[in-house]
């Protein structure tokens, strides 16, 4: 890539970012992870260059303020960054990826932590043989060091196969002793199997789960759920802005599913 090539990518992330937002989106998360140009700029497995670019944070960088500018203070915007290419000799280590995460923690409002590049394809999605919770420690070195920069300002994800309740629990131990004391725990249909919903009941878990339902049944809620959505009762204030929340009920399967349909 010449250096024109680069500033037209640079613009067109920021472009992109501004569709998004006049789009009505949330928030905008730029990919650095596995598969991207951002990581390849990142890395010295890619990024031999003997120009400007040989900084390995300068593109990373210049995409993050122009997207920012973008969008404004405003709007969320995060960086899906990959923190361990598993190419020690070259690529981004562990202990490399502190200083990357640290320095461009400021640009950003989240930071999402995963591992592997296009070099370890199966770090991605990793098999049976990899144990859970792979990525943990990997997730709890980067955010001790950004939070010790940043304080709390920049949320942290990690991505990394909790797949039964000892590994669920052991991660919020874990997440504990970094004492973090707001945290979410996203998981994925695969953890949600029978045993692991019957150990969770039984260990007085809190946890919401996406019911899988047909196109009829969705219409069929939804129909319910509108004859009387907009009345006051069901009025509610969501970051200051007022929403209609109505408690709903369906059978999946034989099981009573307790649900709310929302409108703003």
């Amino acid at each position: 890539m010449e250096d024109a090539d680069i500033e037209a990518v640079i613009a067109g992330f920021a472009q992109a970012a501004g569709i998004a937002k006049r789009s009505g989106c949330d928030g905008v998360e730029v990919n650095a992870g596995q598969f991207s140009l951002v990581r390849q700029f990142l890395s010295g497995l890619t990024n031999q260059r003997g120009d400007r670019w040989a900084d390995r944070l300068a593109f990373a960088r210049e995409v993050l303020i122009g997207v920012r500018a973008a969008v404004g203070s405003d709007m969320i915007v995060g960086l899906r960054l990959s923190c361990d290419e598993l190419a020690p000799w070259a690529g981004i280590t562990p202990e490399s990826a502190v200083d990357i995460a640290v320095q461009l923690a400021e640009h950003v409002d989240y930071l999402t932590v995963v591992r592997g590049s296009i070099y370890s394809v199966g770090a991605t999605r990793p098999d049976g043989h990899t144990p859970a919770g792979f990525n943990l420690d990997l997730i709890r070195s980067i955010s001790s060091a950004v939070r010790e920069h940043v304080g709390d300002r920049v949320a942290m994800i990690g991505q990394g196969s909790i797949v039964d309740v000892v590994t669920l629990k052991n991660t919020i131990k874990k997440i504990g002793a970094m004492g973090v004391n707001k945290y979410t725990l996203v998981l994925d249909r695969g953890f949600f199997s029978q045993g692991n919903l019957e150990e969770l009941i039984q260990e007085g878990f809190s946890f919401v789960i996406p019911a899988s339902l047909t196109l009829k049944q969705v219409k069929e809620v939804l129909t319910e759920a509108q004859r009387d959505l907009e009345s006051p009762q069901y009025l509610q204030k969501y970051q200051k802005n007022p929403i209609f929340v109505k408690p709903v009920s369906f059978d999946v399967q034989g099981n009573d599913i307790k649900a709310f349909c929302y409108y703003d």
